[in-house]
């Protein structure tokens, strides 16, 4: 399902605050099978918060968004969500005697704006805060999905894993899983241009690289029905076992053998002059979250070329 997701706050637009939300968001997201496909930033207008809705439902059923909950004026979200999907907003008293709770709880007299945070669209979903005081919810029109969560961070988190995951689960639609290999002492175009052929006629499992401050990282990522097929693929993928079906001319299959050795090449993860490869850090994410699976041995810069950047240079002269 394809998913966008809003964050709503004037102070993030001025920069007061860092939004880890949306990194986050993306990452579980991603991990659950979803496609996030935009990431939206909104101050606490609602004329442009419904724009915004508007815009990511032409391309997106799913939004997900964070902020504007709360029991201040300018906190509208949710007020906004429920007119897009055509719905009315009501008070709901069990939301209300909870959020009653909570002041208690803390010992701290309850104002009557917070009273604002049980009013809540007639058809939600209504997803409980045991780390603050505005809830959750979400709320469907015609496949169309919209679900606000708060904007701390440790609420939002919270709230996520406890509530909206459960939500999801008949949303899911197979599984992702990621690796990524981390590189030293070569630069983001050097290692694609090292493994172009794989990049050019790659369809799933994907490659992608990226660039960082002191290393590049190279992330093959896989969805499939299950994580478990998703995993083997990615294996399969990475160490250039997998089979070609019937090659349509011989020049295929000799990239094949080429894009084979590059795979090897980073498999290996040593470092030369010729290649600047120092090692690589695996890190392999599956549902539900990221697990570090190895560190890979490093060697010295050495001025003479290594045996897979002589293997790659022989491969190459053959084709």
């Amino acid at each position: 399902m394809k998913t966008a997701i809003l964050s709503v706050g004037t102070e993030i637009l001025f920069g007061q605050i860092v939004n880890t939300n949306t990194v986050y968001l993306s990452q579980q997201m991603n991990m659950l099978g979803f496609d996030v496909m935009y990431h939206y930033t909104v101050g606490d207008n609602p004329k442009r918060v419904e724009e915004m809705i508007d815009l990511a439902f032409q391309d997106c059923d799913l939004i997900l968004t964070t902020g504007g909950l709360g029991p201040t004026q300018d906190d509208l979200t949710k007020e906004v969500a429920c007119k897009a999907l055509d719905d009315t907003l009501v008070m709901m008293d069990d939301v209300l005697e909870e959020i009653t709770k909570y002041f208690k709880t803390l010992g701290r007299e309850m104002t009557e704006n917070n009273k604002k945070q049980a009013i809540m669209p007639s058809r939600a979903t209504v997803f409980h805060n045991d780390a603050g005081t505005a809830p959750g919810f979400a709320l469907e029109k015609d496949g169309k999905y919209i679900i606000c969560m708060p904007g701390p961070p440790r609420e939002m988190k919270r709230m996520f894993q406890k509530s909206v995951v459960p939500f999801l689960q008949s949303m899911i639609d197979g599984a992702l899983y990621y690796r990524q290999i981390r590189f030293f002492g070569i630069g983001e175009s050097m290692l694609e241009t090292q493994l172009l052929d794989l990049i050019d006629n790659q369809t799933d499992p994907t490659l992608a690289t990226y660039a960082k401050e002191g290393e590049c990282s190279l992330r093959i990522a896989s969805k499939r029905a299950t994580e478990e097929e998703a995993e083997h693929a990615v294996d399969e993928h990475e160490s250039g076992e997998q089979k070609q079906e019937q090659p349509a001319a011989e020049d295929q299959r000799r990239r094949g053998v080429v894009g084979e050795q590059r795979l090897q090449l980073f498999r290996d993860a040593v470092q030369c002059g010729e290649c600047h490869f120092s090692g690589a850090l695996r890190v392999s994410g599956g549902m539900p979250g990221i697990r570090s699976r190895s560190i890979r041995r490093r060697r010295r810069l050495s001025s003479t070329a290594c045996s897979a950047c002589r293997r790659m240079r022989a491969a190459s002269a053959s084709v």
